[in-house]
């Protein structure tokens, strides 16, 4: 055997090579960062996108309008922002932030809301960045009628760019969970859970590993319990906000959003951490929607947060994923849940906007980079 000191130079790189090759592969990959869709952006092909325009037509709030967008007169605007070439171009501009995957709001497959999701799987570069689910599950049709919709969700796992957590399994989001809606279509939590371990049969049947499920809700408390009932595999947010805060600083809202991580926590329920990048519906109570039933109100008008910084958006960015980075756990997700790419008139965006064309975007690069590279 030779010894170790008369090796060649060569044979000493490949070996300290192989070591810190083997040493790369053991390190845990950076976490990820998700960006929610909510593609109501087609115009007058479907309720949603008449609504918007409505909501965004006055000229107050032209400034949040997507730059696809066109203002057609003061108080007029027009927002088919649905074409194969606008989904190519928001891909390069995600991918380029560094941002992982879309998180799209799931709809029935012919519903105008699915128009963002299928321009994304027709798309020549969207293996940039992969995709994932965000599933409300009264919309699952209820116990009879849910089977189609959940083999509708493995084929779109089994699609080339789902993402998946470190360890491979298909990351899927649940949320929107009110207790007389799962009662009414399911008989309540058991039939729910019942309808849940069928997505992931169907899932294992196809192939795939189970599923990693993330329940989305607010209440912190009652996520506890959801995730319980449902047999869920982690906890996460849609939005967070308080909505009886008047022109609050961005600041007290990321406070607000990381008290909830504190909390979850504390609670040992595993985390993937939401991230607000701004909450303000005031375009909505000026011209509710016919959805949500509300009510304008002058007071109603005070409730909103200022928009972040660019420093501030950043910051809170980092903030998460120093907290997905380190959390423990046997097998986390690793990722962070960004709220939104594109909720324009419920004020959360980082896709450009006629008033701000990249400095969100600009801060999620920083918050990526900054934040894989101090580990």
């Amino acid at each position: 055997m030779t010894p170790p000191w008369l090796w060649s130079t060569a044979a000493k790189l490949c070996l300290a090579f192989a070591i810190c090759a083997a040493g790369a592969a053991e390190a845990p990959p950076c976490a990820s960062v998700g960006a929610i869709r909510w593609d109501a952006w087609h115009g007058a092909k479907g309720v949603p996108g008449v609504a918007v325009e409505k909501t965004l037509g006055p000229s107050r709030w032209h400034g949040r309008l997507p730059v696809c967008a066109q203002v057609v007169a003061p108080d007029s605007v027009r927002i088919a922002c649905d074409s194969n070439e606008q989904m190519q171009l928001e891909i390069d501009q995600a991918a380029d932030a560094g941002i992982s995957y879309f998180a799209f709001v799931a709809y029935a497959e012919d519903d105008p809301m699915s128009l963002g999701l299928k321009a994304y799987l027709n798309a020549p570069n969207r293996r940039r960045v992969g995709f994932a689910l965000v599933s409300e599950i009264d919309k699952w049709g209820g116990r009879s009628l849910y089977r189609p919709v959940v083999e509708r969700f493995v084929r779109l796992m089994r699609e080339t760019g789902y993402q998946r957590t470190p360890d491979g399994r298909p990351l899927f989001f649940l949320g929107f969970i009110r207790d007389d809606d799962i009662a009414r279509r399911f008989g309540g939590r058991d039939g729910a859970r019942q309808a849940i371990e069928e997505l992931r049969r169907l899932a294992r049947n196809a192939g795939l590993p189970n599923p990693y499920i993330v329940l989305m809700e607010r209440q912190v408390a009652r996520a506890a319990g959801l995730a319980r009932d449902l047999g869920l595999d982690a906890v996460s947010a849609y939005a967070v906000a308080d909505n009886s805060v008047h022109g609050g600083s961005y600041r007290q809202l990321s406070s607000l959003v990381e008290q909830w991580w504190t909390d979850a926590q504390a609670s040992n329920l595993p985390l993937v951490p939401p991230v607000m990048t701004g909450w303000d519906r005031r375009p909505r109570i000026l011209n509710p929607l016919s959805w949500e039933r509300g009510v304008y109100s002058d007071e109603q008008m005070l409730r909103y947060y200022e928009p972040p910084s660019q420093a501030e958006l950043q910051s809170h960015l980092s903030s998460a994923m120093n907290i997905a980075n380190r959390y423990p756990g046997a097998v986390p997700a690793r990722t962070v849940i960004v709220y939104a790419w594109n909720e324009f008139d419920e004020g959360g965006w980082l896709a450009p906007t006629r008033g701000d064309n990249s400095s969100r975007l600009q801060a999620v690069r920083a918050a990526i980079d900054g934040s894989c590279r101090a580990r």
